[in-house]
């Protein structure tokens, strides 16, 4: 009757019964009260406490470039385009990269998606359809709209550009060149000239262009921020998201017994001796069973293998030769 939705604790809301399958699905949510932090937006799949596979797309208009931020009051348009798989987003009815317009592309949703809302201590009021709970205080998109890129489109644009011209640039210092391998687009930031790597979630990070076949591969990590928990190490084969067979030697340095913790400010080094297949580890320069030594030894290290990083919410710096990057430590 009041079409009001109260989440007093982090819970989701949705409409599975009315999945759309094409043509625009649009609705409307009036934000009452945003203690916590929505996420609005559209569902497939099993959006349930059963489990099973789910695909959300949502949004909480807090925080993102370019998009105006939302506020009580605000009246939030969410429309799915199921035929072109787009979904956009509007404040108070203004569809453009400001409101904040096309947001997310995806094939799957093409197979048909339902409004979700998601929340923790928020209020709102919602329409879902015209006919039952009145006239939409906005339109829905036109049809010029859904002919632009998607801001995840956009991004992934600029992300690929970024690595491209950071790579390009780590060339142009010698030196093994670092890239992402495992993760989405931005997850991790490899910084050329500051030799710093930003995990933002979780992430690898490798250089298999400049893997050893021979003698002791050495290189140096120093722990700026270490919110996450790291795996420093090597790898070889394919260590991307395509897949294909990967052998990967990483230690954490947390709470293995006998080896000292680590901690921000540790210059962690990181040994492989390809010819007698053996993987040893440094805190601080101590080479000992405290530091914590040789930890792995295996047939497949006499391969070859490169440098490889793993982690997530996590800051290093790197020394990977001691000769482009300055003497080790």
């Amino acid at each position: 009757g009041m079409q009001k939705i109260e989440f007093r604790n982090t819970s989701t809301v949705g409409a599975p019964d009315s999945m759309a399958k094409s043509g625009v699905l649009y609705y409307e949510v009036e934000l009452l009260r945003i203690e916590g932090i929505p996420q609005l937006g559209f569902a497939s799949g099993a959006c349930n406490n059963n489990g099973g596979k789910m695909d959300v797309w949502g949004f909480n208009g807090i925080g993102l470039t370019g998009c105006s931020m939302w506020s009580a009051g605000d009246i939030i348009g969410l429309a799915a385009n199921i035929d072109l798989g787009k979904i956009a987003v509007a404040k108070n009815g203004d569809w453009s990269s400001s409101g904040c317009g096309v947001i997310f592309d995806s094939e799957k949703i093409k197979q048909g998606v339902y409004p979700c809302l998601s929340a923790g201590d928020c209020k709102v009021r919602y329409k879902m359809h015209s006919r039952v709970h009145g006239a939409f205080s906005y339109s829905p998109p036109l049809v010029d709209l859904w002919t632009l890129p998607s801001l995840q489109a956009r991004r992934r644009e600029e992300a690929l550009r970024d690595e491209a011209e950071i790579a390009e640039t780590q060339q142009g210092e010698g030196g093994p060149a670092l890239r992402r391998l495992i993760g989405a687009l931005g997850d991790a930031m490899v910084l050329p000239g500051m030799q710093k790597i930003e995990f933002r979630n979780t992430s690898t990070v490798g250089a298999p262009d400049s893997m050893a076949k021979s003698g002791v591969l050495y290189y140096e990590v120093e722990l700026l921020r270490i919110e996450g928990i790291p795996q420093l190490g090597f790898a070889s084969g394919a260590c991307n998201n395509n897949g294909g067979k990967m052998d990967v030697w990483g230690f954490n340095g947390i709470g293995l017994t006998g080896c000292s913790m680590w901690s921000a400010g540790d210059i962690i080094g990181l040994a492989a001796n390809i010819d007698l297949g053996k993987i040893a580890v440094a805190k601080n320069g101590d080479w000992s069973s405290s530091g914590c030594g040789v930890i792995f030894d295996s047939e497949k290290i006499k391969q070859g293998v490169y440098p490889c990083l793993s982690a997530s919410d996590f800051e290093v710096r790197y020394n990977m030769d001691g000769q482009a990057h300055g003497p080790f430590a």
